[in-house]
């Protein structure tokens, strides 16, 4: 049965578009600037979320208008871009797509077609980022523990996460988790490690402490499923005169699991499964590049085709439940051959990283190179409640992804500087607007800090965060600063979604609407 619609044109049309952008406007204002407040986000099950994370409240944030709330989400669409792509500016990306709209919009009121609009939209936002990118300085290392400051919020955290980027370098990897103890730790940990751990506990060689060690073992690395005794049995079978503990990468049934249990009660062979990482082509990356690591090959055929000369092996393995570090000693001569492996299966990766231009594929690389290398950052966020536990989390996760963005095209005077000053042609006051409102949120007068910027020389701004007049600095000096690469994603962004809203000239809603909650 076919749905009947309305259709919705004009000033009605215009009027709804701008409602919700208004609110969306508002929400994402309440949590812009270093001074500026958290919002509360009730949840369909469970506590309500207190955050001042840009993505994470327009996530979340839906009207009963359905115009409105398209527009909401056409805005939550530019927020998503710039936070998979550099992890950062989803607040920015927001407030500017709404201010970019509105002055689009009188220039709809002076008689200029929409179309051309938005194609001039598009041609600012290129000169824009092109100015930005002359204005921008070189990234250095001294600037790390700044950048993570000014996103995390915090001195201190800004030192732990720059301190763990200097150990494993720019590109290198870090993990952020909750914990459930109080307080941020950092740690880095060396060794092939990927987040997953032991499938059942009661199989895991110390299940009273919740870890399973093992020294010396064989790596049976599977890639097709074990589901029945049939699938399992016969390898076993293979392996049990030569080695009495063994690890298990692979997925596995519950008849697997009983059968492994049987024999570990009888002492017969201890088994420890643990699932591996990824699904059909990114699993079987994952396990090649597992083998690369231990040496043997992963399993895919048939039974008969088994050899021992399959087995991966460890100097160490370390299993909890929750993830798995595999550790193969670059002293022991035995793994000569297994370390030439890995060292050229990272060459080859880099390689393709090179030639990447996909930013997913730019990060899977990143992530299986840094797996290999062997060293990896982990960030553990607790606090007496989940409320501000998942809080603070946001801001460490928006802290690793700025600084991660930096080295690509330099650093910019940060609290909305840069872009207070470009020249954006008639657009420039929707630029200039961003300032106003980090000053509005330090109580600060909006006006005379945008004439006092505007007059400055290129790195003077204000720090909102300690200001309390209207009192210009060197950014640069004071650690003040954001990526060219988020501002980048901001504006760009920004500009693509406000050049898309303003060409609309009509849109149809269903008549009868079922109340959708998601």
């Amino acid at each position: 049965m076919k749905q009947a619609k309305h259709l919705i044109t004009g000033q009605e049309l215009d009027n709804k578009i701008k409602s919700g952008l208004e609110q969306a406007y508002i929400l994402e204002k309440a949590g812009y600037g270093p001074r500026a407040g958290n919002v509360m986000l009730e949840q369909n099950y469970g506590d309500p979320q207190i955050s001042r994370d840009g993505i994470t409240n327009i996530r979340r944030f839906f009207l009963e208008d359905p115009v409105e709330n398209e527009a909401v989400r056409a805005v939550f669409q530019a927020s998503s871009q710039s936070n998979k792509n550099v992890g950062d500016g989803t607040t920015a990306t927001i407030l500017l797509s709404v201010l970019l709209y509105n002055e689009a919009q009188k220039q709809l009121s002076a008689g200029k077609n929409r179309m051309e609009v938005a194609r001039r939209l598009k041609e600012v936002s290129y000169d824009v980022i092109e100015q930005c990118k002359q204005l921008a300085k070189p990234f250095s290392d001294d600037l790390l523990p700044k950048i993570a400051e000014i996103s995390a919020g915090n001195e201190q955290l800004g030192i732990l996460i720059s301190t763990l980027f200097r150990q494993l370098g720019i590109d290198g990897q870090i993990v952020v988790e909750a914990s459930g103890e109080d307080g941020v730790i950092g740690d880095v940990i060396d060794g092939f490690w990927f987040p997953k751990g032991f499938t059942h506990v009661s199989l895991a060689n110390d299940p009273s402490n919740l870890v399973s060690k093992h020294s010396n073992v064989p790596i049976l690395i599977c890639e097709r499923p074990m589901r029945t005794t049939a699938d399992i049995a016969p390898l076993l079978t293979k392996i049990m005169p030569h080695y009495k503990d063994i690890i298990l990468i692979s997925e596995i049934g519950n008849e697997v699991a009983d059968f492994l249990m049987l024999n570990h009660v009888k002492g017969i062979i201890n088994v420890t499964p643990v699932e591996p990482l990824g699904f059909e082509g990114k699993r079987s990356l994952f396990l090649d590049d597992l083998c690369a690591v231990v040496g043997g090959r992963p399993y895919r055929s048939s039974p008969e085709d088994f050899k021992l000369e399959d087995l991966g092996y460890a100097d160490r393995v370390l299993i909890d439940g929750k993830s798995t570090t595999i550790v193969v000693d670059e002293s022991n001569e035995d793994n000569d051959i297994v370390l030439l492996s890995r060292k050229q299966k990272i060459a080859e990766l880099k390689q393709q990283l090179a030639e990447a231009s996909d930013i997913i594929d730019v990060d899977a690389l990143r992530e299986r190179i840094t797996r290999l290398e062997g060293k990896l950052g982990f960030i553990r966020v607790g606090a007496p409640t989940d409320l501000e536990r998942n809080e603070l989390k946001l801001r460490v996760d928006d802290a690793v992804c700025a600084i991660k963005s930096a080295p690509a095209l330099g650093v910019l005077p940060g609290g909305a500087v840069a872009l207070a000053r470009v020249d954006a042609a008639e657009f420039s006051p929707a630029y200039q607007r961003l300032i106003m409102e980090q000053a509005d949120n330090a109580g600060l007068n909006a006006q005379e800090v945008l004439f006092r910027v505007k007059q400055a020389k290129d790195w003077q701004g204000i720090n909102f965060k300690t200001a309390e007049s209207v009192k210009l600095v060197n950014m640069l000096k004071e650690g003040i600063i954001d990526p060219c690469r988020v501002v980048e994603e901001i504006v760009k962004n920004a500009t693509s979604i406000a050049s898309m809203l303003i060409t609309v000239q009509a849109t149809t809603v269903f008549v009868d609407r079922e109340e959708k909650v998601e």
